[in-house]
């Protein structure tokens, strides 16, 4: 019975390491990281988004060291996922990403404005450059707009403090109070209908 309990573990442990190396990076910078998260985790539903192993908030494409919530200095809010290719491809992240944006608004998003709440996508390799591009564009001739969002690589990420983190599922009454005052649900069905 012992060894029985051990090949399973063995087992369950390569499975994890397997799953890890397997894994890929996306950061999105979204508005307000509390919504960012929510949206890929699906917080708050019964069927969390398959293949998204995990997410973090936190301040990205800055150049000073240390950025928090009270000084994020050149930084913007963003959420660093965690995902699996095989379950979710990355060109499905990005059509979650831009169908929870406004991506005409230059100042912000929703009801934060300023340039820490601008939209971004961040790429760390020519394949998800590419893809980002690819999508951007194909936006902007569906609504022949300009697209505001912004592609660039990678520079910096730093966590952002623990009560930030997946904030919704910690504080639901806070967080529907600000999701409703802000309007979002109102503006992402404006923009991108159902």
């Amino acid at each position: 019975m012992q060894g029985r309990f051990l090949l399973y573990c063995l087992l369950a442990s390569a499975l994890l390491v397997n799953a890890a190396q397997a894994a890929e990076t996306a950061l999105f910078g979204m508005g307000c990281f509390w919504t960012a998260q929510s949206d890929f985790m699906q917080e708050g539903t019964v069927n969390p988004l398959p293949g998204i192993l995990s997410s973090t908030v936190g301040y990205a494409g800055g150049t000073t060291p240390d950025p928090t919530y009270e000084n994020p200095s050149d930084y913007k809010e963003a959420v660093k996922l965690s995902y699996d290719p095989k379950i979710i491809s990355y060109d499905q992240l990005l059509d979650l990403f831009w169908h929870n944006i406004d991506p005409f608004d230059a100042t912000g998003q929703f009801c934060d404005h300023d340039a820490t709440y601008t939209s971004v996508i961040y790429y760390s390799n020519p394949i998800q450059q590419a893809a980002a591009v690819a999508s951007k564009l194909k936006y902007a001739q569906q609504f022949g707009k300009e697209i505001k969002t912004e592609i660039k690589p990678v520079s910096s990420f730093y966590d952002a403090e623990a009560y930030h983190q997946h904030y919704k599922v910690r504080n639901p009454t806070t967080y529907a109070i600000y999701s409703f005052a802000c309007g979002r649900a109102a503006q992402l069905k404006r923009i991108w209908g159902k």
